[in-house]
């Protein structure tokens, strides 16, 4: 009995040993794991990145960067402490496995178990989740940095002082935009950027490097006024249609900017008064920085910031290369606080009063609100100019009283009473050639069939200008006006034989237009005016629009009167 009682101690402590050597075994290849883990795990977690993830990181982010980001500072001696605990462990865990396994064997075991539990599995998942993994490791990596100071402090002040201190990443300008470039890359899912913010911050990168000369406007592109220009009517709305807030004013040659001007200035200005620009330059006039074309915008934005202006004009010194004269200044162009903006932002800013480009035509074509902004601004400088294209009260009043006596049938009392007939007049167009320019004559000539729209650019009030020639009629062409001669002469050319005649004032061309039931008719003549001519052309739609009123009229009266006599 004794003997099995003895024999069972014995197996219980062959089997109380073991169990304690697994133990250890397992516990220690654990440790194993986590200290290789980690050595890849925190060491790869960079001290800025920390910082970042602290300032800028989700919650869970932020929290465990601020446990990992102490430990973290301390690299050399975290080094230090790591990879001496792996050691130590690994050395235990070879003795412990030549006790479980044998010598031969159980090299074989160990190397096997450390390999793929000790390193492989470690490293790949704290290679993921390093962060996570170090923050609930901390305190125990902390344990560890106190128990082996002794030893690790000595080595890690030794690398300090071998090589230096630990600053973290830090990219180049070149290297950060290919950082941006590569996360413009990635699945919407895992980068937030997306490609037009990435071209806008690269910009601002390379914003440092960039010079006036990249963004200004040439010289002969610039639109500026003259000095000695007036602030009439056409001037103001030639103001407004370019879009510019601020213009340059020069004095004898473009190359001479004596002052900028701000459009909002002149809204008190009255545009009959027609001042001149020079005597208000002392008032309004502003006086431009000026700026260098190798400037860099960085200094020039400050400048702009400062609220000193925001428009600057573009000089550099040119140097005599055979040293005969002094240097001199010359204007190359001008820069705007938009220019600036826009190589900041890399893109270009199409505001409400930008057109687009120029077509293969040469035609300008602008965006649906300017389109609309500029007919606008087209119809007010019309509306200050309506004498210019209106009859006049006592014009309007003989006119009508000519046209009534002298084509009753289709002006009489049956088709118009006196003050339609009178306001039919008051809306014809009077054109005077001498107050159009070439391309305004020529408009004229080429719009038979449908209302002629000047713009302002197409008048003149030039006293000396020399009036040309509008083609009222074209022989076959079709029209659909018909036009009273008021003063001057114009020249007409009938049939294929060219009979000429020359008809004066008060006579009357096209009437069939009005006479016949289509919208247009084929004039057998051609009529051109002869020098400075002022007429009054009417439309067919017009004459029937005026003449339906006057049967609307009549026809009301004629129900009343039938309702009166039943009742």
């Amino acid at each position: 009995m004794d003997d099995i009682i003895n024999t069972a101690k014995d197996w219980g402590s062959i089997v109380g040993y073991y169990a304690l050597q697994t133990f250890l075994f397992v516990f220690l290849l654990f440790c194993s794991g986590l200290f290789s883990g980690l050595n890849l795990g925190l060491l790869g977690l960079d001290t800025v990145s920390l910082k970042v993830l602290i300032d800028a990181g989700g919650s869970k982010q932020k929290k465990a960067a601020k446990v990992v980001l102490p430990l973290r500072k301390r690299g050399n001696l975290l080094l230090c402490t790591l990879l001496l605990s792996n050691v130590l462990v690994n050395a235990v865990l070879a003795v412990i496995s030549a006790r479980l396994f044998g010598d031969g064997i159980g090299t074989l075991i160990a190397t096997a178990l450390i390999t793929l539990f000790g390193e492989i599995i470690p490293q790949a998942i704290c290679n993921r989740y390093g962060l996570y993994v170090g923050a609930v490791a901390t305190p125990a990596v902390w344990i560890c940095l106190i128990c082996l100071l002794p030893i690790t402090l000595p080595l890690a002040l030794c690398l300090n002082f071998l090589l230096g201190e630990e600053i973290g990443t830090v990219y180049s300008r070149s290297e950060l935009k290919q950082l941006l470039d590569y996360h413009s890359t990635l699945p919407s899912k895992t980068s937030d950027f997306t490609a037009p913010e990435v071209k806008m911050l690269s910009s601002a990168i390379d914003f440092q490097a960039k010079t006036v000369s990249m963004v200004m406007t040439q010289l002969k592109d610039v639109f500026m006024m003259s000095i000695d220009s007036v602030l009439d009517t056409r001037t103001m709305c030639q103001l407004m249609e370019t879009g510019h807030s601020r213009i340059p004013v020069y004095s004898g040659a473009r190359t001479n900017i004596v002052g900028i001007i701000v459009v909002k200035d002149l809204i008190i200005l009255s545009p009959e008064h027609a001042i001149p620009l020079r005597n208000l330059m002392g008032i309004i006039g502003r006086t431009p920085i000026e700026t260098h074309s190798d400037e860099r915008l960085t200094e020039l934005m400050n400048t702009f910031k400062s609220g000193q202006a925001h428009i600057a004009v573009v000089k550099d010194v040119v140097v005599d290369p055979d040293g005969d004269a002094d240097p001199q200044y010359v204007l190359r162009g001008i820069v705007t606080m938009e220019d600036v903006i826009e190589a900041l932002l890399n893109t270009e800013i199409a505001d409400e009063t930008d057109k687009v480009e120029l077509d293969d035509m040469g035609m300008v074509h602008y965006n649906a609100i300017e389109r609309t902004r500029h007919e606008d601004l087209r119809q007010l400088a019309f509306a200050h100019r309506r004498s210019d294209f209106n009859l006049t009260h006592a014009q309007a009043k003989a006119t009508a009283a000519f046209l009534r006596d002298t084509y009753p049938d289709l002006f009489g009392p049956n088709q118009f009473s006196a003050t339609p007939l009178e306001s039919f007049v008051r809306s014809g167009m009077v054109v005077d050639t001498k107050k159009l320019t070439v391309a305004g004559c020529q408009r004229l000539s080429e719009n038979h069939t449908t209302v002629a729209r000047l713009d302002l650019s197409e008048m003149t009030d030039d006293p000396e200008s020399i009036a040309a020639d509008v083609e009222l009629y074209t022989l076959g062409k079709p029209n659909c006006h018909f036009t009273i001669v008021l003063q001057g002469e114009v020249n007409v050319r009938f049939g294929r034989d060219g009979f000429v005649a020359a008809l004066k004032p008060w006579n009357v061309l096209g009437l069939e237009a009005i006479e016949g039931a289509e919208s247009t008719f084929e004039p057998t003549f051609t009529a051109r005016t002869n020098g400075a001519v002022q007429y009054v052309t009417f439309t067919r739609s017009t004459y029937l629009r005026y003449r339906d009123m006057v049967d609307d009229a009549i026809a009301d009266t004629d129900v009343a009167v039938d309702v009166e006599g039943d009742q």
